[in-house]
């Protein structure tokens, strides 16, 4: 009876350990990948109905720092003019990223201190499955839903938000004219290649200590 449960807690502890790890890779992808869009939209945008790229600049900085403070109030842009139901959007948009930033700020110490107890252990072995099928499978999955990233796109919407308010009009919402389709693939792809870099490393670093002990 011991026995049996001290494998039932072996293995829920090597399961917790690796979904701490899983969790803490995604979780810094998109904090990236957040942020490094700031990047990659002053690369690409120009004047929106008349306001010059240099002021939509100054907007998406002020729409960045509010998507990721849980602190300050309604979003209200200096130069784009925005809707209740885009204001509504962006609020619902900041609590997934707000809980993706505490989901990192947690599983990042916890998985760097499960894994230094697996290595104590001699249990790391038990990863490498894990990671490396993770390593092949993620990117056949992200390209199957990248070769129709639009319906993909949609139907994530559709299911993570309970209203319409994510289809944003240009008229009202200029800001769409900014972050379009296209921005969303190269963020997307982004996001893919961090967590596949980020697990190949995984798989490596840990292989590399299990065969030193």
């Amino acid at each position: 009876m011991t026995g049996n449960l001290n494998r039932i807690k072996n293995k829920s502890y090597h399961v917790i350990a690796g979904s701490a790890l899983l969790l803490a890779i995604i979780s810094v992808a998109f904090f990236i990948v957040l942020n490094l869009s700031l990047v990659l939209i002053k690369m690409q945008t120009k004047s929106v109905d008349g306001i010059n790229a240099k002021h939509i600049m100054v907007d998406y900085q002020h729409l960045l720092l509010y998507l990721q403070n849980p602190l300050t109030g309604d979003l209200k842009f200096r130069y784009l003019p925005m809707s209740h139901a885009g204001s509504n959007h962006f609020n619902d948009v900041r609590k997934l990223f707000v809980i993706n930033n505490l989901v990192m700020v947690v599983t990042v110490p916890l998985s760097v201190w499960l894994l230094r107890q697996e290595k104590r252990n001699q249990q790391l072995w038990k990863l490498l499955v894990p990671l490396q099928t993770g390593v092949f499978v993620f990117p056949v999955l992200a390209v199957t839903l990248g070769l129709n990233f639009e319906s993909a796109f949609i139907k994530f919407h559709e299911l993570i938000f309970n209203n319409n308010d994510w289809q944003f009009n240009p008229t009202t919402d200029p800001i769409i004219n900014v972050l379009t389709e296209s921005i969303f693939f190269q963020l997307a792809v982004i996001v893919v290649l961090l967590i596949e870099v980020m697990m190949y490393l995984s798989y490596r670093i840990t292989k590399r200590q299990v065969f030193k002990t």
